[in-house]
This record gives structure tokens, C-alpha cells and sequence, in this order.
């Protein structure tokens, strides 16, 4: 949970934004240039040990579009 003095991790970062575009997903670039997240293999990889449902799709030219399929319940958390 967040407080008013807390900043959301580079992995919430990535979680809301695919649960804000939905089916449409976000792109692998998005995560480094509006949120900052370079790493953002490294952050994904813990989303899908964290249970959470993620599909990419390749693009091309190294784009890849990642689409949240299923949240893991929030119950569930480590």
C-alpha cells in the first residue's frame, strides 16, 4: 500500500500501466521513456514470478507490446 510519502516501485509502475491500457497493452519502449523503468525485463520477470498473467507479442525492430492478461489476487502477495 501506498502512503502520500511513498513512490510506487519500478514493478507498480509497469502493473498500472498494464492494467490502465488493458487489452490494448503497453510497449517495451513506453516502460523506459515515460516511466523511467530501463530494467524493465528485469521488472517484468518479477511480475510473472509474482504470479500476474503478462503476454508479449513481438512487433518488430524490438518492439514488443506486453498485454496483462490476468492479475494475480491481491491476497496473494509476498
Amino acid at each position: 500500500m501506498l502512503t502520500a510519502h511513498t513512490r510506487p516501485t519500478q514493478k507498480q509502475k509497469i502493473l498500472n500501466l498494464l492494467k490502465q491500457r488493458g487489452k490494448n497493452g503497453a510497449y517495451n519502449w513506453e516502460f523506459a521513456t515515460e516511466l523511467h523503468v530501463l530494467k524493465y525485463t528485469n521488472r517484468l520477470s518479477e511480475l510473472y514470478q509474482d504470479g500476474h498473467n503478462i503476454r508479449r507479442i513481438p512487433e518488430g525492430n524490438g518492439s514488443n507490446r506486453y498485454i496483462l492478461v490476468e492479475e494475480k489476487e491481491h491476497g496473494d502477495e509476498r
